[in-house]
């Protein structure tokens, strides 16, 4: 049986937390990347794959109160890059001795930095939603653009979440795609001005590109070494207490930087410019200067722990989310290879209750009681992708994809020209709830 793409779940199925039309969209994208700068000036042991999903990570609430076959009409499709040719305004004098030139072309193109450097931010279709509204609120347009206008919003959004939709006009409601490619913080204008006439000349081409971030300012006095670990201030803000604690500016935003009695380090970043602003995130460092936990905060309540241990070969890491339900997903723990970057196994726990595990060594997945044998070296692990096509492998030559829900799991065999040939959707305990 082919099932049309744009159909990923069924909605009875998995029990989601509706999430609100703006979640994440004034969480702007600290200047900072808090993990991977500090790492950048002393190693802590954590690999680029435990980066990557810290910044990703986004145990996904599932809508369920709709009914699949309830479809959005949205913008056609159109160029990805908008042209625009003139006409000169002057009079045209025709001498047959002067050579006959062209009007500038002026074409913008929007660009957005890598994924692995974006905060990701999630946005879940509601009834009535167009993709061109969606476009205009997390870009920050003016709701009067016209709609031929956002097209390479569209494809920046389409290079982040590909799958997610065929057509445009036909957006499943309770399909969850990534929007943070969109948002101001994260993309670039690039305007391009050409000109050439009818003489063998080269094309002139000006190209404007705005900021994306602005380095720190900093100095030696705003500098501390801790545990190995060196920490910079704004220029001008670090102060020391008399107990040994220091705080100060980074990047901006209010910092503060504990040594504790046990050794540890903390730091604490916040929100805004002084202590009176929200938490956003503390990040402790043993005695050898390795991170071992970071606290992501929501309105100043923990709403993410991350924490590490180190072996000989491998980081492991256990990603807690409090707001989980009691029947969702609330802890994934993941075991990665220090040397080759690679994903060894990933758990996925409810209520401390171990319900499912990809072992990518062993080449195995278990669902409950269900278990998925794979052909040799094809299952794998690619933070870097979302929905179905982060976890795939083939079984005697036919892929099969896993897509992990906050409220289940979802698992897609694939005929010879990609198209879901049938679909099973488990429940976060392990049970078969349906066979498309």
């Amino acid at each position: 049986m082919n099932i049309s793409p744009i159909y990923s779940y069924n909605q009875v199925a998995f029990q989601g937390k509706k999430t609100t039309k703006k979640t994440g969209r004034f969480e702007k994208q600290n200047n900072q990347d808090d993990l991977s700068t500090i790492k950048k000036r002393a190693i802590v042991g954590i690999p680029a794959a435990t980066a990557a999903l810290l910044a990703t990570f986004a145990l996904a609430n599932y809508n369920s109160s709709q009914n699949n076959n309830v479809v959005n009409e949205t913008q056609p499709t159109t160029s990805y890059i908008e042209t625009i040719e003139t006409e000169p305004i002057e009079e045209t004098i025709i001498e047959t001795t002067a050579p006959k030139k062209q009007a500038p072309i002026f074409t913008t193109t929007i660009e957005t930095i890598p994924q692995s450097e974006r905060k990701a931010v999630w946005y879940e279709v509601e009834k009535g939603d167009r993709l061109a509204d969606i476009v205009k609120e997390y870009a920050d347009l003016d709701p009067l653009t016209p709609d031929t206008e956002l097209v390479p919003y569209y494809e920046l959004l389409e290079q982040d979440n590909p799958g997610k939709w065929s057509d445009r006009n036909k957006i499943l409601i309770g399909t969850r795609f990534r929007v943070d490619s969109i948002l101001p913080e994260n993309i670039s204008v690039v305007n391009t001005t050409t000109t050439k006439g009818t003489e063998a000349t080269e094309p002139t081409t000006i190209e404007e590109t705005e900021a994306i971030e602005e380095e720190q300012l900093t100095s030696i006095d705003d500098t501390v070494k801790l545990n190995g670990v060196e920490f910079n201030f704004d220029l001008g803000t670090m102060d020391k207490s008399l107990f040994g604690d220091y705080d100060g500016l980074m990047f901006g935003k209010y910092t503060t930087l504990d040594k504790k009695m046990n050794g540890n380090v903390e730091l604490t970043k916040f929100e805004g410019t002084n202590s009176k602003s929200n938490k956003s995130q503390t990040l402790i460092y043993n005695k050898e200067g390795e991170i071992t936990e970071i606290i992501d905060f929501k309105d100043n309540k923990e709403y993410k722990v991350s924490s590490y241990s180190y072996e000989n070969n491998s980081t492991l890491e256990k990603v807690s989310d409090k707001t989980a339900k009691s029947s969702e997903i609330d802890e994934i723990e993941t075991s990665y290879d220090k040397e080759d970057d690679y994903v060894n196994y990933r758990k996925f726990y409810v209520n401390n209750k171990l319900t499912a595990e990809f072992d990518f060594n062993s080449q195995t997945a278990y669902i409950g009681e269900n278990k998925w044998n794979f052909d040799n070296g094809t299952f794998v692990c690619n933070d870097d992708l979302i929905g179905s096509e982060k976890y795939s492998g083939t079984i005697n030559g036919q892929e099969v994809r896993f897509d992990v829900l906050k409220t289940g799991y979802c698992v897609e065999y694939i005929g010879n020209n990609g198209e879901v040939e049938s679909r099973e959707q488990f429940d976060t305990k392990g049970n078969l709830i349906s066979i498309e």
